[in-house]
C-alpha cells in the first residue's frame, strides 16, 4: 500500500526546520509548534526524519484552502506568463530594450537573456531607420484602431502585429511624431 502522507509530512517538517533556523518563532507559534519541539526536530538525524515522514498518519491536519484567494493567485500567474510571452514576441518583432524598459520594466540583463533564450543575435545599437510614407499611414490607422487599449504594452504589440513594422521603428516614430 502506498503512503501518500510522507510527502506532506516531509514538507511540514522541512517548513518547521526552516522557521526554527530563521528564528521565526511567531510562525511556529501560529502552527502550534513550540520552539523546543522545533529544535528537537531540527536536531534529528536524516534517518529519524525519514522515519517521521513515513508514518502512515499525517503530522498535522492539512490546511484548508481559501479557494477564492488560491484561484486569484493562479490567475495572476497565468496573466504574468501571458505577459512574458507577449514581451518575448515583441522582442521577436524587434522591440528595443528602451521601449520594453519603459513599458514593462525590462532591464538590460533581462532583455539580453531573453534575446539569448530566443536565439537572437545581440541587439544593434543606434537609432532605427525611419518608416516610409506608406508605413506611416498604415501605422496611424492601426494606432487609431487600438485607441481603446489602455495597456500600452499590448497596444504596441497589437499595432506591431497588424502593421508588421519593426517595433523599434514604431516606437521611434511615435515618440518623434506629435500627431499620434
Amino acid at each position: 500500500m502506498i503512503n501518500h502522507n510522507n510527502e506532506f509530512n516531509a514538507f511540514i517538517i522541512l517548513h518547521i526546520t526552516r522557521l526554527y533556523n530563521d528564528h521565526d518563532y511567531t510562525s511556529l507559534e501560529r502552527m502550534s509548534i513550540k520552539p523546543s519541539l522545533a529544535k528537537e526536530i531540527t536536531n534529528m538525524s536524516i534517518g529519524d526524519i525519514e522515519r517521521l515522514c513515513n508514518f502512515n498518519s499525517l503530522v498535522c491536519e492539512p490546511p484548508s484552502f481559501d479557494e477564492a484567494r488560491f484561484e486569484m493567485l493562479v490567475k495572476h500567474i497565468h496573466r504574468e506568463g501571458a505577459r512574458n510571452k507577449i514581451i518575448d514576441r515583441m522582442i521577436l518583432l524587434d522591440a528595443s530594450q528602451a521601449m520594453l524598459y519603459e513599458l514593462a520594466g525590462i532591464d538590460n540583463s533581462d532583455y539580453r537573456d531573453r534575446r539569448r533564450y530566443l536565439n537572437l543575435p545581440k541587439a544593434t545599437s543606434g537609432r532605427p531607420a525611419s518608416i516610409s510614407e506608406k508605413q506611416t499611414t498604415l501605422l496611424h490607422e492601426a494606432w487609431g484602431q487600438q485607441r481603446n487599449e489602455e495597456d500600452m504594452l499590448l497596444r504596441y504589440f497589437k499595432v506591431g502585429v497588424a502593421t508588421r513594422i519593426p517595433l523599434s521603428q514604431i516606437w521611434q516614430h511615435i515618440h518623434s511624431d506629435n500627431s499620434i
